[in-house]
């Protein structure tokens, strides 16, 4: 069911496909529409896309349907962060 939470994420950020797949630096919105119909799976590479993008977005939610949409993090907590930490993510 991971095309309804991509589809319901988009909707909470008030999102369409195209404008989506712009702000995660995609070329075109084939892939977030073919994932959003459930035609393809999303691949780490976009998973972290999006987590740059959006850093409020729970992943976990995002891959697995448990927990909340978004992440509860203060501005201090999204300081320590760091690019290279989240592009070394690899899903099991």
């Amino acid at each position: 069911m991971i095309d309804k939470r991509f589809d319901d994420l988009l909707k909470a950020l008030g999102e369409n496909k195209n404008s989506f797949s712009k702000k995660i630096g995609q070329t075109n919105n084939s892939t977030i529409g073919k994932i959003v119909n459930g035609d393809r799976q999303p691949s780490s590479m976009i998973l972290n896309k999006i987590l740059l993008a959006f850093p409020n977005v729970n992943l976990n939610w995002l891959v697995s349907g448990k927990g909340s949409m978004f992440n509860t993090y203060t501005f201090e907590d999204l300081e320590k962060f760091k690019k290279e930490d989240i592009l070394d993510f690899q899903i099991m």
